[in-house]
């Protein structure tokens, strides 16, 4: 960004817009099945021209980084809206903070890219440990975060305090890796406003009962007797609680999140924003663990144990990556500052730290708990998952007929015999059989799309990146076959030596920044199998 919205620090300030396209209807109207499938691969196909990715079905991402790039961006969303096709709706414009090497940064947030399968949230959380892909180590839901036991050893033999995880039980049939909510008990402090922010517009709203007080009349409205005076009797509990909570400091945490209700005029933002956590160096805690308060709208919570998204310092940070438990687009910085900006409120106070995420009697009480289940759940034995070509391939016939505008249709035995003869060398058996099934696709997940390349463009595909990565490594690449890429350009691969005829190979995700495997299925039908998951 040329002009800097935070206030000077390290880091490099990177910023998007995430925006909504919606169609264009008449009032009533809605889109039917095989309608909606057309309008979104006519609205992706339209926004990839540009160089811009579809974050799933609706939502797009926009990179506010280079501000003269956006021209042909805006020309592209005011011809779909002058053909009647799509036009923006609801969005945000987020600002976060990258790792610099000339200015590092100290502390950072964790920003998981997959979310965690929670089945029950209570009274007791419950989940399918098999639901979560091998490889990955973080997942988040909503405010909460959840990290994988193989994260939790490496906690302990480091030495890294401030962390208590807590077992999340797991349901599900299958052997598998256990998880844990993961619980900082230390705020990183209670931090600053974001600059855009009207503290005094937001405190006049909330005192007034913000927006539940409407629900709360509209419901007096419509009701007689003794339910209205139940209403009436919440309405006055509702104001009264928070002249309570506005009178007392504890409330009191910086805001990073609101919509234009709460923004000062001279900024020209007119949806909703969120920043980086902005927190002053001198309240910082002494733990490599912290939380984060994450509140929407402004409003910190009226409970303090509720929420706080997990941070950690460098140190902490470095050991995750070098283990590969985190990767480094899900460490967003910290804004660690000296001194507060002129005119910003600094809700921190010696002798005054922010409520623990848990307290002493509590955290005593949840291992308690946790204790009894997991000897439960050590006395059903789990059967070990065994994934086979056949259950991925049966997964990916089920998945074409419920998406056949995310997949191919299917290869012809003709077809691929002669993209074969066009790279030189057999395809494995395994992935002749995938294209058989669906030629090519990018199915929705809950991490980075992957697409697979059809074979009308496979063999372009995968001379073009051997060149690349010859010319750009000075060496001759000779094992890895490129069949595929995710949206911010890592490539998929299968290991496959030249005059090499197995039925079935590896799969490697490669790092197009290092050019270096980042990733290894053993087997075809274990990457499908997540793939489609």
């Amino acid at each position: 960004m040329s002009n800097r919205v935070l206030p000077p620090g390290p880091g490099r300030e990177r910023a998007s817009l995430v925006f909504r396209l919606d169609p264009v209807l008449v009032p009533g109207q809605a889109l039917e099945e095989d309608a909606e499938r057309a309008f979104r691969r006519t609205v992706r196909q339209a926004l990839a021209e540009v160089g811009i990715r579809m974050t799933d079905r609706w939502w797009a991402e926009l990179s506010l980084d280079h501000p003269g790039e956006l021209e042909p961006v805006a020309e592209r969303l005011e011809s779909l809206a002058e053909e009647g096709i799509a036009r923006p709706g609801r969005g945000h414009v987020s600002f976060w903070l990258e790792d610099d090497v000339a200015a590092p940064l100290e502390w950072f947030e964790l920003d998981p890219v997959r979310t965690f399968p929670i089945r029950r949230s209570a009274p007791v959380k419950e989940f399918s440990a098999g639901d979560l892909p091998q490889g990955c180590h973080v997942a988040h839901g909503g405010c909460e975060q959840y990290v994988s036991e193989s994260f939790k050893a490496a906690v302990e033999e480091e030495g890294l305090s401030g962390l208590e995880p807590l077992w999340v039980r797991d349901v599900g049939r299958f052997r598998a890796a256990q998880w844990f909510d993961a619980i900082a008990i230390a705020a990183i402090g209670r931090g600053l406003d974001h600059p855009w922010f009207d503290r005094a517009a937001f405190e006049a709203w909330w005192r007034r009962g913000g927006d539940t007080l409407p629900l709360i009349e509209r419901t007096i409205a419509t009701s007689t007797g003794g339910e209205r005076e139940s209403w009436v009797a919440k309405r006055a509990g509702l104001l009264r609680k928070r002249a309570d909570l506005a009178a007392s400091p504890s409330r009191r945490f910086g805001a990073r999140q609101f919509d234009n209700r709460f923004l000062k005029s001279r900024s020209r933002l007119r949806r909703r924003g969120a920043g980086p956590p902005i927190v002053l160096r001198h309240f910082l805690p002494p733990t490599d663990f912290a939380f984060s308060w994450g509140e929407w709208e402004g409003q910190a919570r009226d409970e303090p144990d509720m929420g706080g998204r997990l941070c950690f310092n460098r140190r902490a940070r470095d050991l995750l990556l070098r283990r590969k438990l985190v990767q480094p687009r899900e460490c967003r910085g910290v804004l660690v500052v000296d001194e507060p900006p002129p005119g910003a409120l600094v809700f921190d106070a010696p002798g005054f730290p922010p409520p623990a995420r848990l307290t002493a009697e509590e955290l005593a009480r949840f291992r308690l708990a946790e204790s009894r289940d997991w000897e439960r759940f050590l006395a059903r034995p789990r059967k070990e998952r065994a994934v086979t070509l056949e259950a991925s391939l049966k997964r990916l016939k089920a998945a074409r007929r419920e998406r056949r505008d995310v997949f191919g249709k299917p290869a012809r035995p003709a077809a691929l015999d002669e993209v074969e003869a066009e790279l030189g060398r057999a395809l494995p058996a395994a992935w002749r059989e995938l294209l058989q099934i669906a030629d090519g696709g990018e199915p929705d997940s809950d991490d980075e799309p992957c697409r697979v390349v059809a074979i009308a463009e496979l063999a372009g595909f995968h001379r073009e990146t051997v060149a690349w990565v010859e010319h750009t490594e000075g060496r001759p690449e000779q094992e890895r076959l490129y069949v595929g890429h995710w949206q911010a350009g890592d490539l998929l691969a299968l290991l496959v030596p030249p005059g090499d005829c197995r039925g079935d190979s590896p799969v490697v995700r490669v790092s197009h920044e290092e050019l270096i495997e980042d990733r290894r299925w053993p087997s075809i039908a274990q990457f499908v199998d997540e793939w489609l998951s």
